[in-house]
């Protein structure tokens, strides 16, 4: 049942064929557990039934999906969760422009995590997987996306 309230959530965003383009090369920022991207790429797809397009910054900030590095062993954030959560972290650092049948507008983040939920299932991940980080983000990203809203003022 949770599983079925999840999909009908993610439902409404219409996302299908997502494509990530490119590989994620990063640098460690010196005494600090984030990273920094040292080149770009792009995921597309369709979204609320029109074509996306949405390129990575070179230089955008990542912590790699807040996976601390004391249970990198256990959870392993430079596997299969690597370009989904450099691709999510551009999204709440960026918001991008979504493309709608009435015109464009600035991502919002229930947009930007059901996009990160696709790219997990596009990288392989397992339907478990995807639901359990698509919850954590939904639960725990809402400081890190109003940390970001001065520049969108």
């Amino acid at each position: 049942m949770f599983e079925s309230i999840l999909k009908r959530q993610l439902a409404v965003f219409d996302i299908r064929d997502l494509t990530i383009v490119g590989n994620v090369d990063l640098r460690c920022i010196p005494f600090n557990d984030d990273f920094t991207t040292i080149s770009s790429f792009y995921v597309r797809c369709t979204m609320y039934g029109v074509a996306q397009r949405f390129e990575t910054l070179t230089a955008t900030s990542t912590d790699l999906a807040s996976v601390p590095r004391e249970v990198w062993s256990i959870v392993p954030p430079h596997r299969r969760i690597k370009r989904p959560a450099v691709f999510h972290d551009f999204l709440y650092q960026c918001r991008p422009l979504v493309s709608l049948p009435t015109g464009p507008r600035l991502m919002m983040r229930n947009e930007a995590d059901a996009l990160l939920y696709h790219a997990c299932i596009t990288e392989g991940m397992s339907d478990e997987q995807c639901f359990a980080i698509y919850q954590a983000v939904r639960i725990g990203g809402s400081s890190v996306w109003h940390a970001h809203d001065a520049q969108f003022v």
